[in-house]
């Protein structure tokens, strides 16, 4: 299935908390079918409709408080909550307007059925994509990477990121393996430094001042069709991976569309980054063995770790619990209270708050809470 997960996981998220918040007897049930096409009325193309189409069926449903009839068309109002809900929690009302949006941008529509004191079905359908099984990416790697093959011949990478933080992270790691690495900060240094030093690859941040990653590709993509016209045995075209914190499968289109090869979300994982490089470069690593691992400085999710250690564990629960329901606007505020000299640490909470990986974040504060 081809579709926006970290929409279908913020829809999903928001409406499973509000049940489970507004149900203190019976039970909470989520169902997933495939929606008969004879049953839809809906037309709104997504992104996922560029592969098979097929519409999937959701239901939430509760036992709780239920939802009067006359306040049912006031629900997905921004800030709007159900008179006898307020009564029993406090809120800002704003998780259904964020998720009948979500569930627009994928295609779809959310319904509500309630009765007062009887409970509530949220519903909805959303279009996803059906791929072959045979064009999926190879599993990622989850061994260790030291460093590249021999007798490969040099590695050019091309890292364009405005934020010192992150491409520094990036040229210490691929540098330690034995890639060459050049840096450019916008999108025109970009150009004048593929230009003069011709790299291999490139890894593109989309969010530049000046002039920004997809204009940059597309002057790059340009300029190699123009050298093609004129030497097409020469003209290799560059590789190119985008990078970026925005999780909205629009911005994936859009790269792709503008001449990238492939697409990484922040915060970037390692293993995954080293794996599509290898693909699109055709080139092997040497991996670290499973029962050995050398003496060497700390990985970047043991550095967050040691730094989230340093927090106190009352704050640390409360980060967890927020990833646990799926709250990432507390997330954002907790993570204001993180000191400067632990900036990677915010750094990373917030972009796998911003990118709704709450999955990343449970993973990280988990050890921590079950001491």
């Amino acid at each position: 299935m081809i579709a926006d997960e970290s929409k279908l996981r913020q829809i999903l998220l928001n409406l499973l908390s509000n049940a489970i918040k507004f149900t203190r007897v019976g039970h909470v049930t989520l169902s997933a079918s495939i929606a008969p096409v004879s049953q839809l009325r809906i037309d709104r193309p997504s992104a996922a409709a560029a592969f098979s189409p097929q519409w999937l069926h959701f239901e939430v449903s509760d036992t709780g408080c239920g939802i009067a009839a006359e306040e049912l068309e006031e629900l997905f109002n921004a800030f709007a909550q159900a008179k006898h809900s307020q009564q029993a929690h406090e809120g800002t009302g704003l998780g259904l307007t964020i998720s009948r949006h979500f569930v627009n941008l994928m295609g779809g529509e959310i319904t509500v059925q309630s009765a007062l004191g009887q409970g509530s079905t949220f519903a909805f359908d959303i279009q996803v994509g059906v791929d072959d099984v045979s064009q999926l990416p190879a599993p990622v790697e989850s061994r260790r990477v030291l460093t590249l093959a021999q007798d490969q011949g040099p590695c050019r990478v091309l890292i364009v990121e405005d934020q010192w933080q992150n491409r520094h992270l990036l040229v210490e790691l691929l540098t330690s393996i034995g890639f060459e690495i050049y840096e450019a900060v916008n999108g025109e240094e970009a150009i004048a430094h593929w230009s003069s030093w011709n790299p291999h690859l490139i890894l593109m941040d989309l969010r530049m001042p000046e002039l920004n990653g997809f204009e940059a590709v597309e002057q790059i993509r340009q300029k190699e069709q123009e050298s093609n016209k004129i030497s097409p045995q020469s003209c290799v075209p560059t590789k190119i991976i985008a990078l970026t914190a925005d999780a909205f499968e629009e911005t994936k289109v859009a790269a792709l569309t503008a001449g990238c090869d492939d697409f990484i979300r922040k915060p970037i994982q390692e293993n995954l980054l080293l794996t599509k490089i290898a693909e699109h470069l055709g080139i092997q690593y040497i991996y670290e063995l499973a029962d050995h691992r050398p003496s060497e400085p700390q990985s970047y999710s043991e550095n967050l770790s040691s730094h989230l250690a340093l927090m106190p564990l009352p704050w640390i629960k409360q980060v967890h619990q927020a990833a646990v329901e799926g709250f990432d606007n507390r997330i954002l505020q907790l993570t204001e209270e993180i000191p400067e000299a632990q900036s990677s640490l915010a750094d990373a909470l917030n972009n796998w708050a911003i990118n709704f990986q709450f999955e990343s974040i449970i993973q990280l504060t988990q050890p921590l809470v079950d001491a």
